[in-house]
């Protein structure tokens, strides 16, 4: 939990600072980036968190990686104070916060939508267009076909999901006739 809520504060420190130099996306892909290079890079990690790494081998090593990736100024000095205060294998969780952080700033939201055999190109122009104008906010969808749907759709949006499956309203049958077998003399 320590680490996650270390993770948001630093996203949110930096997200204030794009957002009053109207630098957001810019930081933003700086973070993902730097984010992504550090990640798979165990020993790098390793030697960035290390006690006994003295303090100037491992900020000049993080100077050296953020003048390669032409990391923005700001970018650059998250992870410095990151990689002084040992916190550098956080910086996942600092670019996911960030990303939340952004998509909300700019109206963003992830939608899935689910069916039994996929949807055409007109079928996906006139979904988008729906949850869109539903949800009120700029979407990126992900589209995934799932036979045991069998007809419909399921829609998961923000936390939300909206099942207009067959399955969906076959499960949801069997449930309410369940409830109605438990409870006495079929009363609800």
């Amino acid at each position: 939990m320590a680490e996650t809520s270390a993770g948001r504060i630093y996203a949110q420190a930096l997200f204030n600072l794009a957002r009053r130099r109207d630098q957001v996306a810019e930081y933003g892909r700086a973070l993902s980036l730097l984010a992504e290079t550090v990640e798979p890079q165990r020993d790098f990690r390793i030697f960035l968190a290390a006690p006994m790494v003295p303090r100037a081998k491992r900020e000049e090593a993080a100077a050296a990686l953020a003048q390669a990736l032409d990391l923005p100024g700001p970018v650059a000095r998250l992870f410095q104070v990151a990689v002084d205060r040992r916190r550098a294998a956080e910086l996942s969780v600092m670019a996911r916060e960030y990303a939340e952080l952004e998509d909300s700033f700019f109206g963003r939201i992830d939608v899935e939508a689910v069916s039994a055999a996929g949807f055409s190109v007109p079928e996906r122009e006139r979904l988008e267009k729906a949850l869109a104008d539903l949800l009120g906010k700029n979407i990126r969808m992900k589209y995934e076909e799932d036979p045991n749907l069998v007809a419909g759709i399921l829609v998961k949006a923000g936390g939300k999901v909206f099942d207009c499956s067959l399955a969906g309203r076959l499960a949801r049958l069997k449930e309410k006739m369940m409830s109605r077998e438990a409870s006495p003399e079929g009363v609800s």
